[in-house]
């Protein structure tokens, strides 16, 4: 649900830290690791994809920005 509403809204993004480390080692999620590491290059996407994710919300999901 996540990834289909960024690609809707043409946000280019990739797996990042435990989530590419599940995805390349295992071909799927790591078992203990509950959340879901997406990257985006530059202000503009994590903008975008701040607006898309804020939207998917309230079906239980919760949003935290990491940047540099």
């Amino acid at each position: 649900m996540v990834t289909d509403a960024l690609r809707k809204n043409n946000i280019d993004f990739w797996l990042d830290g435990g989530t590419l480390l599940g995805a390349f080692r295992n071909g799927e999620m790591i078992p203990h690791d509950l959340d879901m590491d997406l990257a985006v290059f530059g202000d503009e996407n994590l903008q975008k994809a701040g607006k898309v994710l804020e939207e998917i919300k309230p079906d239980g999901y919760t949003l935290r920005y990491n940047g540099f």
